[in-house]
């Protein structure tokens, strides 16, 4: 709009439609009012475009702007990671990044108001649109971190009158780097594991191969009933950290876990009779 009025306004000096005595006054004006607006566009483009796309990088635009986000935005907020943006999972560092989950977000939008979204919401591991966790997960946690061995206690209640309680008890064995354990094994130095699945969820899998670069090591496995040749035309994939942790933030619990682990916690008293079947049954 400044170019334009600038060429306007040459083409009418040029023209003499102005008046010699009134050209230094226009050129004044016109100045002054392009001052004006220059202000006002880069207050609008630094500011206010500034804020728009901060205000859409927030856990409450992704979560409350969007309706069908509605249960992953309220298991966030109750999570480890409630303080860490949906973007900083989610959204590839980067221009190209925030371009890419803007098209995304287009194009969800539209699926939205034509009633298209698909039931249940498929993940983005399914629609093979998922973020590579070495641009995600790993710019906060490094996989090859050596981690000591966890103990975890699950508990149980029956739903009889005393509530019978019995406890498995795990001992984990993290590990990584070069150290082994479940990170060494899996995400250590030179280790690239791949494997087959034969279906979008990647819950079967017919063929895993292991490669150590470093040490020229490789191995394949099949399950029973698979060939090589069967699982040769099935979509392979690298093993990453969501292939294990498929749902660190948005976990939803099942009715009975949920009472056990509040009983466990004290939450709920397990000296009340026969409160597990109760609250079970409740929460059903």
């Amino acid at each position: 709009m400044i170019a334009a009025g600038v060429f306007l306004a040459h083409k009418r000096i040029a023209a003499g439609l102005l008046e010699a005595a009134n050209r230094d006054t226009y050129l004044r004006k016109l100045a002054k009012f392009f001052a004006i607006t220059t202000a006002i566009n880069i207050m609008i483009g630094t500011q206010g475009t500034y804020r728009a796309i901060e205000h859409m990088e927030t856990a409450q635009f992704c979560g409350q702007s969007c309706h069908v986000m509605k249960p992953e935005f309220t298991a966030h907020q109750k999570s480890p990671h409630a303080n860490v943006l949906c973007v900083d999972c989610h959204v590839a560092p980067g221009a190209t990044g925030w371009v890419q989950s803007k098209a995304a977000g287009t194009r969800q939008l539209f699926d939205v108001v034509s009633s298209r979204v698909h039931y249940p919401i498929e993940s983005a591991m399914e629609t093979n649109r998922l973020v590579p966790s070495r641009l995600t997960c790993e710019q906060c946690h490094w996989a090859q971190k050596f981690d000591s061995t966890k103990l975890r206690v699950s508990f149980h209640f029956q739903d009889d009158a005393a509530n019978t309680q019995t406890q498995t008890v795990l001992m984990l064995h993290t590990g990584g780097g070069d150290l082994g354990g479940i990170h060494g094994k899996h995400l250590g130095p030179g280790v690239e594991i791949h494997y087959a699945a034969s279906d979008k969820q990647r819950q079967t899998i017919p063929w895993v191969e292991y490669r150590n670069r470093n040490t020229g090591e490789a191995r394949t496995f099949l399950a029973d009933g698979s060939t090589p040749q069967s699982a040769a035309s099935l979509a392979r994939h690298q093993m990453q950290c969501v292939d294990c942790h498929n749902r660190p933030t948005h976990t939803f619990e099942l009715p009975e876990r949920a009472v056990d682990g509040a009983m466990g916690l004290g939450h709920i008293s397990p000296t009340l009779p026969y409160i597990k079947r109760k609250r079970w049954s409740c929460s059903k």
